[in-house]
């Protein structure tokens, strides 16, 4: 964790992103929700408002109104460890029979990027079980594969976090104690050369939701650096995704910045 990887999950071995919610707020609904904290807050990227259950088993669910194809899930801003949750993700063709893609009992309240086999489905749900726990943020999406991971001179995200950190030391210096905020994580993402197809084509979307400052998942290296993940925006207000054609248009330069919510 927090990268969860069920058996027969592809492209793990890439960096890879999770960005385009199939979830809104037309189409999401709870099985129950304690008052001030409804369904339509996990469709809301921000981090401060969450979904709660009244008891367990409790589900927080897309209708997608016809089949979608899912293989990511992301999950941000959840106290499942603290509360000692299990969450597991369901799909299903007609909201009726479920069938789980994946399921974790999370250690910590760390943000979640579960990964599993593409699958189509027109229901998807978050499953809840064992305690109620509050869930801010999840994505239903499938995911966008970069053609590898960051190349050298890179720093995963879970290395990259910074601290505000408040001293306070006697007249003769004693050191009395200090507080400790974290603040997130801030990385560069450097893929080096990629084949032209890859940013004229899949990494479009992306590109937009990324240059707008929308949020997204974003793991470095899932199966090799499971701890290098993060839910994301964009570093700065003027930062965009670079790409630059290279060797007569037919490579390109692609980077991009990253700063990550730290629970």
């Amino acid at each position: 964790m927090p990268v969860v990887i069920a058996a027969g999950a592809v492209d793990t071995g890439r960096a890879v992103v999770s960005w385009n919610n199939l979830a809104t707020a037309a189409n999401v609904t709870a099985s129950t929700a304690a008052v001030g904290y409804p369904a339509v807050n996990v469709v809301d990227p921000a981090t401060w408002s969450s979904w709660l259950a009244t008891a367990v088993p409790a589900w927080v669910r897309m209708d997608a109104g016809s089949a979608v194809q899912v293989d990511s899930v992301g999950i941000a801003g959840h106290n499942a460890g603290s509360e000692g949750a299990v969450l597991a993700v369901q799909h299903s063709p007609d909201g009726t029979t479920w069938t789980t893609a994946a399921t974790v009992t999370p250690t910590n309240d760390e943000d979640l990027l579960i990964l599993f086999p593409l699958v189509s489905a027109r229901y998807w749900r978050v499953y809840v079980t064992g305690a109620v726990c509050n869930i801010a943020v999840v994505i239903f999406s499938k995911k966008l594969a970069f053609p590898h991971s960051p190349i050298d001179s890179y720093t995963p995200l879970n290395h990259a976090r910074t601290y505000t950190k408040e001293f306070n030391d006697s007249i003769k210096g004693a050191l009395l104690g200090n507080r400790v905020m974290a603040t997130g994580a801030e990385t560069d993402v450097d893929l080096g050369f990629v084949d032209r197809w890859f940013v004229d084509g899949p990494l479009v979307g992306f590109e937009s939701h990324y240059n707008q400052g929308n949020t997204f998942f974003y793991a470095g290296w899932p199966a090799g650096k499971p701890l290098d993940m993060g839910y994301c925006r964009a570093m700065g207000d003027d930062e965009i995704i670079a790409v630059e054609y290279v060797e007569a248009d037919k490579l390109a330069n692609l980077s991009f910045s990253v700063r990550a919510y730290v629970g």
